[in-house]
């Protein structure tokens, strides 16, 4: 398989890239060794710091000296809340989260590996808030890989990741091992989980999902139109309710379609006075953009090239205002509404 090909490749892989093998295997040797079983002490983060093993200095700052006195951690790893408390034991004198993954990784491979930027790259992880919850998401993605694929240590899963991120290294009779990643659904899976989660992190406000909905515009105006909308329905809810106006939706029409029909009755001047610089016919031309979004052409999957061009103007109608520059006729309501 993929993983366990890419994994035999490190050393080749390293040696490319760095000029020489990083021997990873000595380094867990050697803090085999000194490893007490239940405290971090400066001792151990020194080797892993100087060895000539490896290129620690060429990647991370030495900061053994932060771990004197020691740090006391969890002497088993096998439970989440064991790998939860040893990483913010560590990070709480450290402050470094890559060398708290680096330190972790040399005392129990087989639990932790290093936090890496190609690997996060390639398992489309997102840098997090949270350093220490950051890292559990990360290793969490590596053990749930390694156990797909039949591997049991952490740490080699990560040594995998990180030799295909850098295949390009590799010899033409490798490259089928990309083409096999690039296949492996459950790959897909993660990293769309992954992609979906970092988002999540940004999108706490209605005005970051209007950001989101503005990057997604040019190459998915359907999703945009979508995210768009539904920051749109709230505002409809909200100028209904400013104006005090009671709805009770019929004849199979939603509560926000309803709204809209009634705000009809309503003259420039009072959304203007009340919450929103735009008419009646403004706010029905854009829930009419949102409900093609959102149903689009009923009783067929696919999408005709003039329903797609038809449905990008609306998306952009519906997520970009001219006359607003890059602003967006619905971030004019979240503008005006004060919405965050």
């Amino acid at each position: 398989m993929w993983l366990h090909e890419f994994h035999r490749l490190f050393d080749t892989v390293t040696a490319e890239h760095f000029g020489r093998q990083q021997r990873l295997d000595r380094i867990e040797e050697q803090v085999a060794l000194v490893w007490s079983g239940s405290a971090v002490s400066s001792e151990l983060a020194a080797l892993i710091e100087t060895t000539t093993d490896w290129q620690y200095p060429s990647w991370w700052p030495k900061l053994s000296d932060r771990l004197s006195p020691p740090v006391d951690i969890p002497a088993t790893f096998t439970s989440n809340k064991n790998r939860t408390v040893a990483v913010e034991k560590l990070y709480e004198r450290l402050r470094h989260i890559e060398v708290v993954s680096v330190i972790l990784r040399f005392i129990k491979p087989s639990e932790f590996g290093i936090m890496s930027p190609p690997v996060m790259s390639l398992l489309n992880l997102i840098p997090s808030r949270d350093p220490v919850r950051g890292y559990l998401d990360y290793i969490d993605t590596l053990r749930d890989l390694g156990d797909h694929h039949e591997m049991d240590r952490v740490a080699s899963v990560e040594m995998a990741i990180w030799t295909a991120f850098y295949a390009r290294y590799l010899s033409a009779e490798h490259r089928h091992l990309t083409e096999e990643m690039l296949a492996d659904e459950h790959l897909l899976e993660l990293r769309f989980k992954n992609l979906t989660r970092g988002i999540g992190q940004h999108l706490g406000s209605r005005r970051h999902r209007l950001l989101f909905a503005t990057a997604l515009l040019k190459r998915e105006p359907e999703t945009a139109a979508l995210i768009a909308g539904r920051v749109f329905e709230h505002l409809i809810l909200l100028i209904a309710r400013q104006l005090r106006i009671t709805v009770v939706a019929k004849d199979g029409r939603s509560m926000v379609a309803t709204i809209i029909d009634e705000l009809d009755s309503y003259s420039y001047r009072d959304l203007t006075r009340e919450l929103v610089a735009s008419t009646p016919k403004e706010l029905a031309r854009l829930w009419r953009f949102r409900t093609d979004a959102v149903h689009g052409e009923r009783g067929t999957e696919k999408v005709s090239p003039s329903r797609r061009n038809m449905l990008r103007r609306s998306s952009t109608a519906c997520v970009r205002c001219p006359t607003l520059g890059r602003r967006t006729a619905v971030w004019a309501l979240v503008d005006r509404a004060g919405v965050k």
